[in-house]
Parts: structure tokens; sequence; C-alpha cells
């Protein structure tokens, strides 16, 4: 059970990191938390988003829309489940929300969703490869 717990740790810890470089709009690291080839996709977009560039392009333009908007996003995600595959790599499977603040105004949770990831050993720790993000409120 240790090493399970161990390897739990570390992937919530990848999780905070991940999440908090995209609250701090930091969109080229966050993106570097991706594999270059890495897919993003799910029930909010037409075709998803390929490589890492793509994917930084990706956060840029949705921060600016909330910008332009005056709201701020908050992001969560909890509720992970870790299943190592024998090729080393790992499944994923998270709930997240986003947390919608209005600049002068209160905060409301938006969009929940099932984050599903596909995790890969790196020389600093882990990548995402695949992400496929299922909205509550989308088909």
């Amino acid at each position: 059970m240790g090493a399970d717990v161990d390897l739990h740790t570390q992937v919530e810890m990848f999780y905070a990191r991940h999440m908090q470089l995209l609250g701090d709009e930091d969109f080229e690291g966050w993106a570097r938390t991706f594999t270059e080839d890495a897919t993003f996709g799910g029930s909010s977009h037409s075709e998803p988003l390929r490589g890492r560039a793509a994917i930084a392009d990706g956060g840029r333009r949705g921060q600016q829309v909330l910008t332009d908007k005056g709201l701020v996003h908050r992001r969560w995600l909890g509720m992970v489940t870790v299943d190592p595959r024998q090729d080393g790599s790992l499944a994923v499977r998270s709930y997240g929300v986003v947390v919608q603040t209005e600049r002068d105004g209160g905060s409301v949770p938006v969009r929940p969703a099932v984050f599903e990831d596909l995790l890969v050993p790196s020389q600093d720790g882990w990548l995402i490869s695949q992400r496929v993000i299922s909205r509550d409120d989308q088909p």
C-alpha cells in the first residue's frame, strides 16, 4: 500500500502545480506539463488540440475571453484515481470544477467535469500525453 500512496501523492502534487501554472497565466509553463505531441479534447472541443504550442495558445485565448468579460477562473481537481498500466503510464480520472468570480462580484461554481488523463513518466516526473474532459453541461 505504501507505494500506491506515494504514487498518488506524486500525482496530486503534479496536478496542484499544473493547475496553479494555469491560474497564474503561465501558459508556456502549463503547456510544458503536457508531452510535445499531447492531445487535449473533450465535449467542448470540436477537434482536440494537438501539441504543446496549440495547448498553450488555447489557454491564452481562453484567458483573454475571461479578461475581456472581467472574470477570474480558479480550477479545482479532486477525487483522483490513479491506475498504473503495464507500460509505466498512469490512467488518471478526476472530477473538476471551475470557480468563476466576477471582478466586482461573487463567486460561483461552473463547468463541473470529469477529467481523464494519460500520464507518462518523464525525466522530471509526469507529463500528460492525452486529456479528455467531459463537461456535465454538454453532451
